[in-house]
């Protein structure tokens, strides 16, 4: 008998596991097209690196027009590229050595400098690439490397169109020479030719659309004011060549390459990249710089928008409020003065004063930044004194203040620095936010004014009230154009509260009101994230019963639209509706047909990854959803 009771322990155990392991999604395989992108290279190790050349750099893998081909662009130094073969079955790529990196005639290689043989790069689940083996560059007039063993990480790249390349930048060089090639030897550094020629310059970069959709001219490099030389720009690659040409007495030998960084940056790392005047019989020779472009001071207007706030740190938050969130900076009637709304919570706002000619908005201490009279303070809470932001030339916002709230009733929080990043939002119109939605609370109570305490959450009434119900927002075009109502909030059917949208800042209003036994005893605030979801972050979210004399408090929830249609899914570049959103934690992608879905940090690390039926659940925070061709923050 305990034989025959082993035995079905066993088999049930079994068939427990075997149930287990199939019920489990299967991993979807990299496909050549999930391939492209930028990846971060990080070496494992190096065993030949003579003249120090990086062991972490960007690679940009793209696709060529050869089956199952994959190019690897920017390897080391801009001008570098290497090809390789992709198999989906094994999810290898193979990467023959002895191919030419660049016109200098360095060669992939192996071990030991080997040009023959091959080597492999494992692509993994994550979309990561990897491999064990020895590789690098055989140089015989540049500089060699062996790596031992690397990771290529695919990270998020804001994408560079060819009208944002264009304008003036400043070059400085950290290396270079100017050669005489009648005295066989460089010039010395400190001859004004030489400085003037490669270490300190401006040029400008034009559009040359007679020349083609991506033709660039480039004007006053090297220092030459009269020579406009041709390129060409590969937005995929994000790289500027500048094609072996004469321009005057000027001749480039070979290409030139330039690694575009951002909007406003140039990397240049290409050791070919020289220039010869055959009349002085002299050349320039720059190895390693960095363009700048110039940009113009911020005018107030340019102020105005929806910033991703990231904190460098945190001194203080013991209730574990955001430190990753938007933050939508608006002008006021006052002159000079900007207001910063959504502050951790959509409650939260506070102001500053521009100053265009230091570029510093000036933020005192000791605001209120709600009904609940939570304050702006500094450091150790105090509310004396004052911070400033920053505004950088490339838009962005920082401090490295010690700034926060400082809370007797809510939550209290401390940043030690900060930087907010403007970000291209979708405008939502009053029009698209109407509709029904569903809300699901993660933080709220029930609370008893006449026991004094909270009921408990499993109380009916309280899961009925502030976790789980359905609300309508209409348009009350009777009390304005603005005006909304909304129904069902809290659960109570027959109540009606009035509200308003202001479309600038996102965020829904309803006033301190009273509807029929319903008080609302301060306004509530909900942040409008999308055409489909509103995020309530305010702790201020409270409505009263005066007959029961019985409060709700709702202080984290996200309300998804129910009737979302076809006319609130957005269309991906390749035609497939694709419907990204989050709630409670989780990460859902719908789709009409199944899409890759890859979700990253917002420092282009990938977090996670599957396909548009498999719901993905991370950390709380703020992160980028990648499905298909469409890109989308959400918040968790």
């Amino acid at each position: 008998m305990k034989k025959q009771d082993s035995f079905k322990t066993l088999f049930a155990l079994v068939v427990m596991a075997l149930f287990a392991f199939t019920a489990r999604p299967a991993q979807a395989a990299v496909t050549l097209d999930d391939l492209a992108g930028t990846y971060s290279f990080v070496a494992a190790g190096v065993s030949e690196n003579p003249n120090s050349l990086p062991t972490e750099f960007d690679v940009v893998v793209s696709l060529t027009d050869n089956e199952n081909e994959v190019k690897f662009s920017n390897f080391v130094a801009s001008a570098n590229s290497f090809v390789g073969t992709f198999d989906a079955a094994s999810q290898k790529i193979t990467v023959a050595f002895g191919q030419l990196l660049n016109d200098d005639f360095d060669v992939f290689c192996g071990e030991a400098y080997a040009e023959t043989g091959s080597l492999e790069f494992t692509v993994n689940a994550d979309g990561s690439l990897s491999t064990d083996a020895t590789f690098g560059i055989s140089s015989f007039w540049g500089s060699p490397v062996l790596y031992t063993g690397a990771t290529l990480t695919k990270t998020v790249q804001v994408d560079v169109p060819l009208a944002d390349v264009l304008g003036t930048y400043s070059l400085v060089a950290t290396e270079g020479y100017y050669y005489s090639w009648s005295m066989g030897w460089p010039l010395p550094t400190e001859d004004p030719k030489t400085t003037a020629r490669y270490t300190d310059f401006d040029f400008t970069i034009a559009a040359d659309a007679a020349n083609g959709e991506n033709a660039l001219t480039i004007t006053g490099m090297w220092g030459i004011a009269d020579a406009a030389f041709k390129a060409t720009y590969n937005q995929a690659d994000r790289r500027i060549v500048i094609s072996a040409q004469t321009v005057g007495t000027w001749e480039l030998t070979s290409e030139v390459y330039m690694s575009v960084k951002s909007a406003t940056e140039i990397l240049f790392d290409d050791a070919s990249f020289t220039v010869k005047d055959n009349v002085a019989n002299e050349s320039i020779n720059i190895t390693a710089a960095t363009a700048t472009k110039e940009v113009s001071s911020s005018a107030i207007d340019q102020l105005a928008g929806t910033y991703t706030f990231v904190a460098a740190g945190v001194s203080e938050n013991p209730n574990s409020l955001p430190t990753e969130f938007d933050v939508v900076v608006s002008l006021t009637d006052n002159e000079n003065e900007v207001k910063f709304s959504n502050f951790v919570a959509s409650a939260n706002s506070f102001v500053g004063t521009y100053d265009a000619a230091s570029q510093k908005i000036t933020v005192a201490f000791g605001q209120y930044l709600n009904d609940n009279f939570d304050m702006l303070g500094g450091e150790g809470y105090t509310e004396q004194g004052s911070f400033a932001f920053t505004v950088n030339a490339d838009g962005s916002l920082s401090t490295d203040a010690v700034f926060g709230i400082a809370s007797f009733f809510g939550d209290a929080i401390l940043f030690s620095g900060a930087t907010l990043t403007k970000t291209v939002q979708v405008d939502v119109p009053l029009s698209d936010v109407l509709g029904t939605y569903s809300l699901v609370a993660t933080e709220g109570y029930y609370y008893s004014w006449s026991m004094g305490w909270p009921l408990p959450t499993e109380d009916p009434k309280t899961t009925a009230r502030y976790t789980d119900f359905d609300f309508t927002i209409a348009a009350d075009a009777a009390n304005g154009e603005n005006a909304l109502t909304i129904t069902g909030m809290w659960g109570i059917a027959d109540a009606a509260f009035k509200a308003t949208y202001n479309q600038a800042d996102r965020r829904i209003v309803i006033s301190a009101q009273t509807v029929g036994t319903w008080e609302l005893t301060s306004e509530v605030y909900m942040s409008v994230k999308s055409a489909t979801e509103i995020l309530f972050d305010d702790a201020s979210f409270t409505v009263k019963d005066n007959v029961a004399n019985e409060s709700i408090n709702i202080t984290a929830a996200t309300a998804t639209k129910k009737d979302a249609g076809s006319a609130v899914i957005n269309e991906s570049a390749d035609n497939t509706s694709v419907l990204i959103y989050a709630q409670n934690g989780v990460i859902y992608v719908k789709a009409a047909q199944t899409v890759k879905v890859e979700v990253y940090s917002l420092s282009g690390a990938l977090m996670g990854q599957g396909t548009s039926d498999v719901a993905i659940t991370l950390p709380r925070g703020m992160y980028l959803v990648k499905a298909g061709n469409q890109v989308q923050r959400v918040i968790l």
